[in-house]
């Protein structure tokens, strides 16, 4: 959230008041102020911020204001402002006109209401996207960037929904405004903020390991979380939860060259975008072309969605049960998909079903106690190893081989977050977690010594903080490949989504 400018919704007018609604569109303010320019008498009212609760009268608005005693048949800016601690005033305007004596009301064209959208990129460009605009009550369109105006885009009607790319040319804040225009002349503006922030700067390499690189911004708070998957040679796809709203998902992948963003499965849980957040979500594949995505939002049961390579299906919702945290694996030869989860109705237990065949397979226990989110990996049919952490933030492991299951292993260490785990090849693991600030790399190799102690640090000649609270994704493409992806906040409060790669 943040310490924005309300967004406004329909007004009306006589000849002698205007009414408003607005939503405060960020954090809660301490109050509101609110004025009518120009005016012969320009006079500022604190309102009490309990004046202006959510009323379903007027359609879900959070505050509604009547201007009064204003002069008929006049055009007049009507300005709302968020009041928020430490003295931080966001204003937004309209404008209106009042009728003339004896005059029936005339409703303006509704506005978008909240649905423009502004959002900055690593570099330089900022998408503008916009739609929920009243085509009939629409003469014109059109898109500008303020400070100074430059006009972007134009269109005769509503054109619903619309997207435009700025290309800003460097880092900044950039505030754009959309107005429509009434038949009649009337207009409404809506204001949407963008920030565009520096490309971090490279990390020196470690050995065997790539520069870091940033390949995207991931949204703050609440903490999402992040996955990764390969499908094949040259091909990783990874996801985490939007920079521009956490309730949506960002998917990006490397196919080849560079990593291109690439459709998320958007509006999770009903396919509207207005769903809960997501608190956990695991990509798999089952071959080339294929990915499996599982989800599920706090305190809910688990969702199924799957890309055929041209689309998402719909969501299937499986019907678990409260899902706490999950993680899931594919044996591509079996098309078997396996996933593992905690419940809250089952202790923290760490459970398992598996997709074969077309049908789930009922729920098994397989004990431990799980803190967060389990991952798991595989080198080969028959094999899976599943890491946790613990209630005292021990990194555990239990593993399956051949249909027989090992005891439950404490690999000890201090972990801030949830580990992710991947196999680059036969008896060769990686475990990724953060531990005492930095990023670690904990390896297996059945051929070598076993588990490495300690862990490697990756990432510590980075400048900002790491989100230690955020788990890692992992991912591996072939022998001797893993491709890891983290979050740091290089600059300032932007949590940029970092990618290496080590061969």
């Amino acid at each position: 959230m943040a310490q924005v400018a309300p967004t406004f919704g329909p007004w009306s007018s006589n000849s002698n008041s205007v009414v408003s609604t607005w939503v405060p569109n960020g954090d809660t303010p301490l109050g509101y102020r609110i004025w009518v320019n120009p005016f012969d008498l320009r006079v500022t009212i604190d309102v009490d911020l309990a004046v202006f609760t959510a009323d379903p009268s007027i359609g879900g608005w959070g505050g509604r204001y009547t201007w009064t005693n204003l002069p008929s048949d006049r055009q007049m800016t009507f300005i709302v402002a968020c009041v928020y601690p430490g003295g931080v005033i966001a204003a937004n305007s309209f404008q209106a006109r009042t009728l003339p004596s004896a005059t029936v009301p005339v409703e303006p064209p509704p506005p978008p209401a909240g649905h423009f959208r502004a959002l900055g990129s690593i570099g330089g460009t900022v998408e503008l996207t916009w739609d929920r605009v009243d085509a009939a009550a629409v003469r014109e369109l059109f898109v500008v960037r303020l400070g100074p105006e430059v006009r972007l885009f134009s269109s005769p009607g509503a054109s619903d929904p619309g997207r435009f790319t700025d290309h800003v040319g460097g880092p900044g804040d950039y505030t754009y405004m959309l107005r429509t225009i009434a038949p009649h002349g009337a207009f409404t503006d809506v204001r949407a903020t963008a920030t565009v922030v520096p490309a971090p700067a490279p990390m020196p390499h470690l050995p065997g390991w790539s520069e870091r690189r940033g390949i995207g911004m991931s949204h703050g708070v609440p903490i999402p979380a992040m996955t990764a998957v390969s499908w094949g040679t040259n091909r990783i796809d990874a996801a985490w939860s939007s920079f521009s709203d956490f309730k949506k998902i960002a998917r990006s992948a490397w196919t080849g060259a560079a990593f291109e963003s690439q459709p998320g499965p958007a509006g999770p849980g009903d396919g509207s975008g207005d769903s809960p957040a997501i608190g956990s979500m695991a990509l798999s594949s089952l071959g080339p072309g294929h990915l499996d995505f599982l989800y599920a939002h706090p305190g809910t049961g688990p969702w199924h969605r799957w890309w055929n390579g041209q689309s998402w299906t719909a969501p299937e919702n499986l019907g678990w049960g409260s899902i706490n945290g999950l993680c899931a694996v594919g044996w591509p030869a079996s098309d078997q998909l396996h996933v593992f989860y905690t419940t809250a109705s089952g202790g923290s237990h760490l459970l398992h079903r598996r997709w074969s065949g077309g049908v789930w397979s009922g729920e098994e226990d397989w004990g431990g106690t799980v803190q967060g989110r389990p991952t798991a990996a595989s080198w080969g049919e028959g094999r899976l190893d599943v890491f946790y952490r613990s209630p005292a933030n021990h990194l555990m492991h239990q593993w399956l081989d051949a249909g027989a299951r090992g005891a439950e292993e404490d690999l000890g260490d201090s972990l801030t977050c949830d580990p992710a785990a991947v196999a680059d090849r036969f008896g060769s693991l990686h475990v990724f977690y953060n531990s005492g600030g930095r990023l670690v790399d904990r390896r297996w190799n059945t051929s070598g010594h076993g588990w490495d102690r300690p862990a490697e640090p990756l990432d510590h000649t980075a400048t900002g903080p790491l989100d230690e609270q955020r788990a890692p994704a992992a991912a591996s493409w072939g022998p001797g490949r893993v491709d890891v992806f983290f979050v740091r906040f290089d600059q300032g409060a932007v949590p940029y989504v970092y990618h290496m790669s080590y061969h």
